[in-house]
């Protein structure tokens, strides 16, 4: 195991890079891979090396600078079928060019954080922050399944300027889900997540004609209520 603590290369020691003024503006660290990991381009591969390429990748930070490493990667040529291929990095994130525990910071660090706090934190640009943190969600949503509640709850509510529906456990005071749109047929399709469809005993909705309709087509059993918030609303109101 190397200073850096990332298994697979061979590290050099930091080197600070300062301003005219000599405040610290950058870490670099030079890295070469110790292992052979070379993608197969045909089943004749005959390779041979053909000079090396450094690679920038952005890590974690050390101290308070942005720190790259700056990986040394070997080029090779196949004399079979003419491809140019590259010595493989361990433990870094390809597409983004940083590591791999840099993206899970900077991915963990946006759950709880602002894009701006995130990039002030880690040093990540805040679009690329809310790159990552998508790419992330829709990997978790991709499967994402809930129990049917007894009591479950529809509204809308404004987010990214659309008005999505929303769904809850009302007796526990859980969000459920929550799909882009509110219609009938964009309900229908976000209820595709959701199981044990049995569960539900009490269909609780502001006045909104359409989503009787659609618990009466879904859950033909469920008592169908108006939740006291509208109610209250609406009464003040006249």
């Amino acid at each position: 195991m190397n200073w850096l603590r990332l298994d697979g290369f061979d590290v050099g020691d930091p080197r600070e890079i300062r301003d005219e003024d000599g405040r610290l503006t950058e870490i670099q660290v030079d890295c070469v891979p110790n292992t052979f990991d070379v993608d197969l381009c045909c089943l004749a591969r005959k390779l041979v090396k053909n000079g090396t390429r450094i690679v920038k990748y952005r890590d974690l930070r050390l101290d308070a600078a942005p720190t790259f490493l700056h990986v040394t990667r070997q080029q090779y040529q196949c004399k079979s079928c003419d491809s140019t291929l590259y010595q493989g990095v361990p433990h870094v994130d390809g597409k983004h060019f940083m590591t791999e525990r840099l993206r899970d910071a900077v991915v963990l660090s946006s759950i709880k954080r602002t894009f701006a706090d995130v990039e002030h934190v880690h040093g990540v640009d805040e679009k690329m922050a809310r790159l990552l943190f998508r790419a992330h969600a829709d990997r978790e949503l991709l499967n994402y399944r809930y129990k049917a509640p007894r009591v479950l709850g529809i509204d809308e509510n404004a987010l990214m300027g659309d008005q999505r529906a929303v769904i809850c456990d009302v007796e526990k005071g859980l969000l459920l889900d929550m799909h882009p749109g509110c219609t009938q047929s964009d309900v229908r399709r976000g209820l595709d997540r959701m199981e044990n469809w049995g569960n539900v005993e009490v269909w609780c909705q502001d006045m909104a004609g359409h989503y009787k309709g659609l618990a009466k087509d879904l859950f033909p059993k469920a008592a169908i209520v108006v939740d006291k918030f509208h109610l209250l609303k609406m009464a003040n109101h006249w």
